[in-house]
């Protein structure tokens, strides 16, 4: 998905939700077939499971974080509600970095409380997903300009210099065409590049990893298929309009004057396994037949679709991108973004339809798993969603995305949560100044009316993008309003 900063807004393509939604073709029960990804060249292997900037956990560990909404959430207050304490977290930004954007990480980010380490000594972690909203924002002339680079480059090195380890996903979903990076394949490649190269060569950002997360492609191209020859095609379907022909004809790997299912969605969006560190996918469970569709996941959908199967023929139609670009490369694999969202207005029509904890259940059963971290050795590191925001077809209604946003639905998932999780040891401060602690939920159980006693509205409670108004989490606490207010002053001082 795609998101500002602050309001987390939808993209204006309403066919996001095409990608976001695990919607299978049924067009055909067909095996497709790929050609073989390349072998790297020799000494051209980059970063493995163990020998990376992030290496996977000790002892089949697998690290959970969670993007969350920093204007009104923070780490200690979501670890509370889920009863346990997460050492990684998401939020993210503009590229070209703006002043807005390292504004808020100094000033918002940076001064809550924020893990220090897991129990074994792993560093807390933050991913900072840089997306290139502008169609410029991959060109040359960007990508030459030294400071744009140096900007990522000062952020994360400031982050591992506080003792945080920085995942940096870059151009999220590059293989979607409605993202201004989208469908770019080779301006995407040489801008992951540029940023990668730029950071490994920064002599203290060895915490920083390199992480590849495109759609996932079964599915591919999420809609209509593209007769990108035809000019006359794009005039009547607008919102195709920032496609670049010239680098979608890349795409067309069958050479049949159409991007469609069969085409490769993955390949020519690869930056090279020198500078990849970790890869990843974002998979939305947000329904089978249509967007919005209350209803239980197939068995094993999650494998199936990052294996590269239809879940209901279990034909191949896409890659097998884990058994690819994870087991294959020997780079460890991410759920970059997940959640499975239920539809209220659906439920109101239809009474015998898998309520939220029912469809939110089934889905992190087959997502955040020990079951599921045993059948994929490589998978070690998930982020949930913890945003409520307006659907993405459905612009009236907001949908609830988050693991932890209701009492009910986070203590369910606080009794499921995998053994294997590595948590942090509990206690906080803020990145700004690694001093008086604040106390964590430690690493215990609580009960189920303890781990979500914050409950859906209270303090800590996620905000909500979209209809609610603003504020409306924080308002009935006035110590967090206060905070907040005093932050935007401070960052309002700040702009002058």
């Amino acid at each position: 998905m795609m998101h500002t900063r602050r309001r987390h807004t939808a993209s204006a393509a309403s066919a996001v939700a095409i990608a976001s939604v695990i919607l299978f073709s049924l067009a055909g029960a067909q095996n497709l077939t790929f050609a073989p990804v390349p072998a790297p060249s020799p000494g051209a292997t980059g970063s493995s499971l163990t020998n990376n900037p992030i290496p996977v956990p000790a002892g089949n560990g697998v690290y959970l974080g969670a993007s969350l909404d920093w204007d009104w959430d923070q780490p200690n207050n979501i670890s509370q509600r889920l009863g346990y304490p997460m050492l990684t977290y998401g939020i993210f930004l503009n590229f070209p970095l703006t002043f807005a954007d390292v504004d808020f990480m100094n000033v918002t980010v940076r001064t809550k409380p924020f893990p220090i380490k897991s129990k074994d000594g792993s560093q807390a972690q933050i991913m900072l997903t840089l997306q290139p909203v502008e169609v410029t924002a991959i060109d040359d002339t960007t990508l030459n300009n030294q400071t744009v680079l140096d900007d990522v480059v000062t952020m994360v090195r400031q982050l591992n210099e506080a003792g945080v380890s920085v995942f940096v996903r870059f151009g999220h979903e590059m293989n979607g065409w409605w993202y201004a990076w989208g469908w770019r394949p080779m301006q995407y490649k040489k801008a992951f590049r540029k940023v990668a190269q730029a950071i490994k060569a920064c002599p203290t950002c060895t915490k920083t990893a390199m992480l590849w997360a495109p759609q996932v492609a079964t599915g591919f191209p999420w809609g209509l298929d593209v007769p990108y020859t035809n000019a006359s095609w794009f005039l009547e379907h607008t919102d195709y309009a920032r496609v670049n022909v010239t680098e979608v004809a890349t795409l067309d790997s069958n050479g049949d004057g159409i991007i469609s299912l069969g085409d490769e969605p993955y390949l020519p969006f690869y930056p090279g396994d020198d500078v990849v560190d970790w890869v990843g996918m974002s998979i939305y469970f947000t329904g089978i037949n249509f967007y919005g569709e209350n209803i239980l996941p197939t068995p094993d959908t999650f494998i199936h679709a990052i294996r590269g199967l239809q879940p209901e023929f279990l034909n191949q139609q896409a890659p097998d991108f884990y058994g690819i670009y994870s087991v294959q490369k020997n780079k460890p694999f991410c759920l970059a973004e997940t959640s499975a969202n239920w539809n209220s207005r659906t439920a109101a029509a239809n009474a015998s339809a898998p309520t939220m904890l029912q469809m939110k259940q089934a889905w992190w059963q087959q997502t955040v798993s020990d079951s599921v971290f045993d059948r994929l050795p490589n998978y070690r590191a998930s982020f949930l969603f913890e945003f409520i925001k307006l659907g993405e077809d459905v612009k009236t209604l907001s949908f609830d995305y988050g693991y932890t946003t209701t009492p009910e639905v986070a203590a369910a998932f606080h009794n499921d949560a995998p053994a294997r999780v590595v948590w942090s040891d509990g206690t906080y401060s803020s990145i700004n100044g690694r001093t008086n602690l604040v106390a964590g939920t430690g690493t215990q159980k609580t009960s189920a009316t303890a781990a979500t006693a914050a409950g859906s509205q209270a303090t800590g409670a996620p905000g909500v993008a979209g209809s609610t108004k603003p504020g409306s989490a924080v308002a009935k606490n006035p110590a967090s309003l206060a905070a907040l207010v005093a932050a935007t002053l401070i960052a309002l001082v700040l702009a002058i």
